[in-house]
């Protein structure tokens, strides 16, 4: 099967600002939608483009999502306990 690398790059561009817009509206889903967007320019970076240097770099943003989302979640919970005190 053949893919249209070129499509599903664009595709993740689209996940990939949603994000952004997602993450100026303090909305956590932005975490999820980056790794999404991340896991599909891997595959076009791998597959499609053999463009080594920009996988590595979206392996490095999950990892950065992973730390950011994990970040959030202990402020909330944090802001949780301060509120119930």
């Amino acid at each position: 099967m053949a893919y249209n690398w070129t499509i599903i790059s664009w595709v993740a561009i689209i996940i990939a600002i949603i994000a952004y817009i997602f993450n100026i509206k303090k909305n956590k889903s932005c975490f999820v939608l980056w790794e999404i967007a991340a896991v599909l320019l891997i595959l076009v970076n791998l597959f499609g483009t053999h463009d080594y240097a920009q996988m590595t770099l979206n392996i490095v943003y999950m990892g950065f999502n992973a730390c950011g989302w994990l970040k959030w979640r202990k402020d909330e919970l944090e802001d949780d306990d301060l509120m119930g005190d």
